[in-house]
Order: C-alpha cells, then sequence, then structure tokens
C-alpha cells in the first residue's frame, strides 16, 4: 500500500502564517501530515518536550457551538526538540468536501498552551466516490 506525505512547516513567530498557507487533498484520501515548527529562524526548532499537540479543523472560527470535524492528537518526533510532529487522516476525517480551519495547538505540562499554526485545509472532490 502506498501512502504519502503532506508536510508543512511553520515559524510560530510570524504574525500571520495562516494567511500564507492552503493545502488541498482527496476527499477520502489518507494523508500523513508532517508538521515542522521553527522559532524565528529557520534553524532554530521550537521545542515540543512536554507537550501535547492537538490538530482539529472546523468550518467557522466564529462559531461557539460548531464541533470540529475531528481533532486529534499528533505523535511527536523522537526527538521532540526537532519541533516535529505527524497526524494521519483517516478516511472518515477527509469523506467530505469543502475548505475548513485547521489550526495545532501545544499544551505543555503546567497548563502553558501554545497555539502552533493555522492553515486552510480543503477537501476537493474526486471522480471515484
Amino acid at each position: 500500500m502506498t501512502t504519502y506525505t503532506v508536510e508543512l512547516a511553520f515559524d510560530i513567530q510570524e504574525s500571520m502564517p495562516e494567511a500564507l498557507t492552503e493545502k488541498k487533498i482527496y476527499r477520502g484520501d489518507t494523508p500523513t501530515f508532517e508538521f515542522t515548527f521553527t522559532d524565528g529562524d529557520p534553524a532554530v526548532f521550537y521545542d515540543l518536550t512536554g507537550a501535547t499537540v492537538t490538530f482539529a479543523i472546523k468550518r467557522s472560527l466564529t462559531s461557539t457551538t460548531e464541533v470540529p470535524r475531528f481533532s486529534k492528537t499528533c505523535v511527536l518526533d523522537v526527538d521532540p526538540t526537532t519541533g516535529k510532529c505527524t497526524s494521519e487522516l483517516l478516511t472518515t476525517d477527509s469523506d467530505h468536501s469543502g475548505s475548513y480551519t485547521a489550526e495545532l495547538q501545544a499544551e505543555f505540562a503546567g497548563g502553558l498552551i501554545r497555539t502552533l499554526c493555522r492553515f486552510t485545509l480543503s477537501f476537493v472532490n474526486d471522480l471515484v466516490i
């Protein structure tokens, strides 16, 4: 079975990186997302040691009642100081079409919460249903 990877890199010091990034995948596909976070310099990785990183998508940023389409915990790299984590989509995560706002948020020991990035994730209709 062939898998494919969607690679995304974000500098957490950028004020609005979400305005620059849109990823499109076909409806029903099951890619692995690989995220890399840097801290102000492409050579300085954001240390995720002790963090729980959550990847979630929603249609509306303003709705207080909308439940995320999915919310899943990312797998941190063996060395969390590399700023890398991954998340695999299941068919049930991508079995619809449309555009969503995606966000990754890290929660560290002691309760510190840091939004790492936000981007648009679009699921595009495919020919095979």
